[in-house]
């Protein structure tokens, strides 16, 4: 045995480290499927399942780490093998027993790359001499994100200790560290241009940290002398968020900085005792280090959790951010989406059904749903169905206050399957479900009745939109009943007649539309109360208007073209528009270039009309 061994001059001829590949490979699977895999609650865990290879695999291989004989290049794999497998094991235990949240996609992108690092690093000094250096620079970039997690664990290291008791739960808290001295040893024993490669990729990623620490703090900075300005200038007419959520971008960083707990003072880096369980779906924290360090050394946010919130919504033009909650509904995923709609073209009305599948990813548990319906103009509500033990049941009309009582009654106390739809500001409703477990998909459907848009002598179909409870990997099966009479109809790729219907499937489109030849109105009519009602086309009428004040809703939609055409139009017109503080601003086509510059600062105008 010793001979071959010696004899070896790939370690990766090793039969022992291809059976680490295996285990690497099968862990890394268990680990990416467990979230669509639903375990009955007598069976074990998938984060066991990873820690019973780790065990497995340090136990087969503890002879060949005491054998002195054992060629030190395959040790070295075996003990990176084993790190990979470790930190496998770290993060499917944190599903069970949850210390920090779902990582950024950033971060399991890095997370990624050291599995796969683990799992080349045999033939690394084998690679080409870029390819070597390539590997190396990684692996100080994954020694960085090691020793992040090395320092941050410090805190539950005493409850690690005592883990470690209980069948060596508690290792997990030490792995990173363990893994990163690991690494600084391997370091040390390597070639030159492979310690300037990991130092170089090392510090790189440092520096890269540095900078976008200081990038969140002036961020920071602006969103507090926004919220300043606001208290210099505003009259008390509007509330700050509104000032700040006018001026502020909708991007990745000011989007994360509003949602995460932005406070040095009161920084919870772990996941217990986070706040942001009282609000949807939508708002469920990540773990970003870039976000963590940066509470460290920024500036407070001043303001306050409930702005916070209303900047977001504002942002991301989601009321159904802000529905309180009787229950969370983190885990719980909209599987399927089924749109039926009937066209009424004699009356031009679309009925829309929308059926809703809804799963829940944990093994236990019963979460609660919530979905906000965007409906087309003049749009009504006319059904709500609950399935419950697989037979729907319909909703029933009655007062708001009656059916919100009863609702938190039975989700609250009860128990039992409620579902309350309630009208919204605009022409939103909003859904809520419970119980959401793992036991059966929740089915719940929603009807909606909406006259349609005549453009051209066309009719347009629009989709009824929806937020809400995770739709991003969404399945979605759209049926347009009676296609044979449905003339000129104008639909966008991949539907098939099937029968008479038209059918697509495929990911949710929360931007479906279609088009079909307008008829004219039939000529019937009905009598209630002693009243006759007929449809009629509704006749258009200009009636000319004379002003000499032009008022301009200013905001970063308008573009160069827009705001040049109107200024020359009435240059001989007395022209003005309103800042964020409600006061009114008169200009002049000279202005043309300071006042194009300031509308594209504005997210969206809130125009006084009240003045």
């Amino acid at each position: 045995m010793e001979t071959t061994l010696k004899k070896i001059t790939n370690p990766l001829q090793s039969q022992i480290l291809r059976i680490g590949i295996l285990f690497i490979a099968l862990a890394s699977t268990i680990f990416v499927l467990s979230d669509s895999l639903v375990l009955k609650e007598n069976l074990l865990p998938i984060s066991t399942i990873n820690y019973i290879l780790l065990i497995i695999f340090v136990l087969i291989n503890i002879p060949n780490f005491k054998n002195k004989e054992f060629p030190r290049a395959i040790k070295t794999a075996l003990w990176f093998q084993a790190s990979a497998l470790g930190f496998i094991s770290c993060f499917s235990m944190n599903r069970n027993i949850e210390v920090f949240k779902t990582s950024a996609t950033w971060l399991n992108v890095i997370i990624a790359i050291f599995i796969v690092l683990c799992v080349l690093q045999p033939i690394a000094d084998t690679l080409s001499k870029w390819l070597k250096i390539t590997f190396y620079a990684a692996l100080g970039v994954c020694l960085l994100m090691l020793n992040y997690y090395a320092i941050i664990l410090v805190p539950i290291y005493a409850f690690g200790l005592i883990g470690i008791i209980f069948f060596g739960v508690g290792i997990h808290a030490f792995i990173p560290a363990l893994i990163s001295f690991l690494i600084i040893i391997h370091i040390v024993k390597t070639q030159q241009i492979a310690k300037i490669s990991f130092l170089g990729g090392y510090f790189t990623a440092l520096v890269l940290i540095i900078v976008g620490i200081f990038i969140v703090s002036k961020r920071v900075e602006h969103i507090n002398k926004l919220c300043n300005y606001d208290a210099m200038n505003n009259d008390g007419s509007l509330p700050t968020w509104i000032n700040v959520a006018q001026q502020l971008d909708n991007n990745y960083l000011n989007y994360h900085i509003l949602k995460n707990e932005f406070n040095n003072r009161n920084l919870n880096l772990f996941s217990f005792g986070e706040i942001e369980r009282s609000f949807n779906n939508d708002l469920k924290q990540k773990h970003d280090p870039l976000v963590t360090l940066s509470c460290l050394f920024t500036p407070n946010l001043e303001l306050t959790k409930d702005d916070k919130l209303k900047t977001l919504i504002s942002m991301n033009n989601n009321s159904n951010l802000s529905e309180s909650r009787l229950w969370d509904g983190f885990d719980l995923k909209t599987k399927f989406v089924g749109t039926h709609v009937a066209i009424n073209t004699a009356e031009r009305i679309a009925y829309t059904e929308k059926l809703l599948s809804i799963v829940n990813t944990k093994k236990w548990g019963t979460q609660e749903a919530i979905y906000t319906f965007t409906l087309p103009k003049d749009g009504v509500v006319t059904g709500l169905s609950l399935w419950i033990n697989g037979v729907e049941e319909k909703a029933v009309l009655t007062s708001k206050n009656k059916a919100t009582n009863a609702y938190n009654t039975i989700v609250g106390v009860e128990n039992r399957d409620p579902s309350v739809i309630h009208w919204k500001e605009g022409n939103t409703v909003s859904v809520r479900v419970y119980p959401c477990n793992n036991i059966e998909d929740r089915k719940v459907k929603i009807c909606i009745a909406a006259p349609m848009k005549v453009e051209n002598n066309k009719l347009i179909y629009e989709t009824i939109k929806i937020t809400g409870t995770d739709l991003s990997d969404c399945e979605e099966r759209i049926q347009i009943r009676e296609a044979n009479t449905l003339l000129g109809i104008d639909l966008p790729y991949g539907f098939d007649k099937e029968n008479n219907q038209f059918v697509r499937e495929s990911k949710l489109d929360l931007d479906f539309s279609f088009s079909l030849n307008c008829p004219r109105i039939m000529e019937k009519s009905f009598s209630h109360n002693g009243y006759t009602y007929s449809l009629i086309d509704l006749p258009t009428e200009y009636d000319y208007k004379t002003t000499n004040v032009i008022y301009l809703d200013l905001n970063k939609s308008w573009t160069k073209n827009d705001l040049e055409s109107v200024l020359s139009t009435f240059k001989n017109k007395t022209i003005c528009y309103a800042t964020p503080s409600q006061e009114l601003v008169y200009i002049t086509i000279d202005d043309f270039k300071d006042v194009y510059e300031y509308a594209h600062e504005i997210q969206f105008s809130l125009f006084p009309f009240y003045l």
